[in-house]
């Protein structure tokens, strides 16, 4: 679609250029040459790539590689971001103050991103230094994998997981992915879309790091399972929106939206790591849009799809004017549910 939006893009701006060359003078000819040119560029950024480049640009403009092993990844991902790639020589990150004070050297803006042994980071500068990454082998998700509750947590009872069962599931705002490693981890084959270009590539690094592990040979029952669990997992390659055009969304079964959150007046109260997402994010205006495009797909014969998830703060209004058909409340946050559609809603 992105791509369609830049060829009309272009159809429209050359053949304003070769009009405007044609019947006017050499003064206004390069006057409207140079506010086409200004528009062209404009609406490449807002338009055609408006949550790209150019929400990538205005946040950081560096990624530092500490690792030399994978100085071609690092590679691929400051190409693909259109940063600056730039080789660190320790290969351990000094103290904090230490490790901050280089950093601003470095780059002027308030974050950057690095990789070293442990994949990519991203690292607030400014105003409080703040690093984080996605490692679905970290203790805390290890233990709600274990721990967590199984079949009984919340998100279980909302997506109705059931035994012996394995949906696909359509992850379509991933975020760092924590969700989406959840459903895996209860038997879904999850595919996920991230539509924030930086969220995305750390997303990409931790699934791929997490499917590549270390050791050569898993030599337990616990790393077997988790293998099993990651290899349930896929970053598709386009966008929300995008995806639920696309034929792959006739099979998915399950949808699950979890839009950012709307902003807390008590911050302090929100966990950094949702501190740092709402920062790279925004807010998810294309929450509602995903919701009410998918919605119509519960009603059509050639879509396999069984119901529409919605994750909300537990006070937080609907999504939609639509109201859901069933909700589950926690102490924190509310699954709103959306069992069927009429097309008198939209």
């Amino acid at each position: 679609m992105r791509v369609q939006r830049g060829i009309h893009l272009s159809v429209i701006y050359f053949f304003c250029y070769g009009a405007f060359q044609a019947y006017c003078g050499l003064l206004v000819y390069k006057a409207v040459s140079c506010f086409l040119l200004w528009l062209y560029f404009y609406l490449s950024f807002n338009y055609v790539f408006p949550e790209t480049l150019g929400s990538v640009i205005e946040l950081l403009d560096t990624l530092i590689c500490m690792d030399k092993a994978n100085t071609a990844l690092a590679k691929a991902y400051s190409e693909s971001l259109a940063l600056t790639l730039f080789s660190f020589e320790q290969a351990e990150r000094p103290a904090q103050s230490a490790w901050i004070q280089a950093c601003s050297k470095i780059t002027k803006k308030d974050s950057l991103l690095f990789l070293d042994h442990k994949g990519l980071h991203w690292q607030s500068l400014r105003p409080k230094p703040y690093c984080i990454h996605v490692d679905f082998a970290s203790p805390q998700l290890d233990y709600r994998r274990q721990k967590g509750g199984g079949l009984g947590q919340l998100i279980a009872k909302a997506m109705a997981l059931k035994p012996n069962r394995t949906p696909r599931v359509f992850d379509a705002t991933a975020g760092l992915g924590t969700d989406a490693f959840v459903l895996a981890s209860l038997g879904c084959r999850v595919q996920m879309a991230e539509r924030n270009p930086i969220v995305r590539v750390l997303l990409e690094d931790g699934l791929l790091r997490a499917k590549q592990p270390a050791r050569p040979a898993l030599d337990s029952e616990s790393d077997r399972e988790f293998q099993a669990i990651v290899a349930r997992m896929e970053l598709c390659s386009h966008e929300g929106q995008d995806f639920l055009e696309s034929e792959n969304f006739g099979v998915i079964e399950l949808l699950y939206l979890d839009p950012m959150f709307p902003h807390r007046e008590k911050t302090a109260l929100v966990k950094k790591e949702m501190q740092a997402l709402q920062y790279l994010v925004g807010s998810d205006a294309d929450g509602v849009d995903l919701l009410e495009r998918a919605l119509p797909a519960l009603a059509s014969p050639v879509h396999s799809l069984e119901r529409v998830v919605v994750k909300r703060p537990r006070v937080a209004p609907l999504l939609s004017s639509i109201r859901p058909q069933h909700q589950y409340e926690g102490k924190r946050n509310r699954y709103d549910i959306y069992l069927h559609f009429k097309n008198s809603l939209l």
